[in-house]
């Protein structure tokens, strides 16, 4: 009575929730990570998606695979330009991916690029050679034991300064865990509320004196800096909150930006921006 007690039991458990392997498992977290950040369309990438049994556990989340090998990359590239175009998208990648690969499809993107990225822990992936910023979304996740995963999420704090010096911090931050019985331990709390701190990240801020909405004063150093104004006011706000340092540097032309028709190109602060010479202006 007993065993036959059990065995009803158990497949009442796996007929309810569809878990019968680490893969299942695996599925029912991505599912769950797209509902959280309202997310529509999943890509899995890995070197042999049928073995992950891939399954589609929520009637509004579209999800697609792709078997990554070194001779289909160039149309695995392909697919992905369009994938990266998509805010609602979450790329899923696998560790059993090559790491040349993976490291390729991180050089593809750019800084339009409104997906996500969910990476399987692999602890031969340099994540410094990776090419990401301060704004993306890219998770790393881990399989544990009791039906359990941990979720990271990693970001460079980038900006002209260390950009250009190459010294791009790669920071690492505790996301959460999921599990099988609860789903996710942690309460969702916005992007820019997990990384408000941006360890003194050093910025170059483009502006023009343009009383009362910008002041500036200069320095014993000879250096400016923001003495008042609408601009500042918000602009030191942000400083405060964000923990990052500035300086400012104002456009040779003495302009805020505006479009050559002959010579085709932008002027003043919005071509320092568009050079990458500076990472804010007002």
């Amino acid at each position: 009575m007993e065993l036959k007690t059990l065995l009803i039991i158990t497949l009442f458990y796996y007929k309810t929730y569809g878990i019968s392997n680490e893969n299942d498992l695996t599925n029912k977290f991505v599912a769950e990570f797209c509902v959280r950040h309202e997310l529509s369309n999943i890509l899995y990438l890995c070197q042999n998606c049928q073995n992950y049994g891939l399954k589609n556990m929520y009637k509004n989340i579209t999800i697609a695979s792709k078997n990554v090998e070194k001779n289909t990359e160039n149309e695995t590239l392909k697919i992905l330009q369009k994938s990266f175009k998509k805010s609602s998208t979450l790329i899923v990648i696998f560790n059993d991916t090559q790491i040349e690969i993976i490291k390729n499809i991180f050089q593809a993107r750019n800084k339009k690029n409104k997906e996500f990225l969910l990476l399987e822990n692999n602890r031969n992936l340099k994540l410094r050679n990776l090419q990401m910023d301060l704004d993306d979304d890219i998770f790393i996740f881990e399989s544990l034991p009791n039906r359990k995963i941990q979720i990271q999420e990693v970001y460079k704090l980038t900006s002209v300064k260390n950009v250009r010096e190459n010294d791009l911090e790669v920071k690492m931050d505790f996301y959460g865990f999921w599990d099988f019985y609860h789903g996710f331990s942690t309460p969702f709390v916005a992007k820019w509320d997990r990384r408000s701190d941006w360890s003194g990240l050093h910025l170059i801020v483009s502006t023009l004196p343009d009383t009362p909405f910008v002041m500036e004063t200069v320095t014993k150093d000879g250096k400016l800096e923001f003495n008042g104004g609408t601009y500042p006011e918000v602009f030191l706000t942000l400083q405060n909150y964000f923990n990052f340092t500035y300086e400012i540097v104002e456009p040779k032309d003495g302009n805020y930006g505006t479009f050559d028709e002959d010579l085709q190109e932008w002027n003043g602060m919005i071509n320092m921006t568009k050079n990458r010479e500076i990472d804010a202006s007002n």
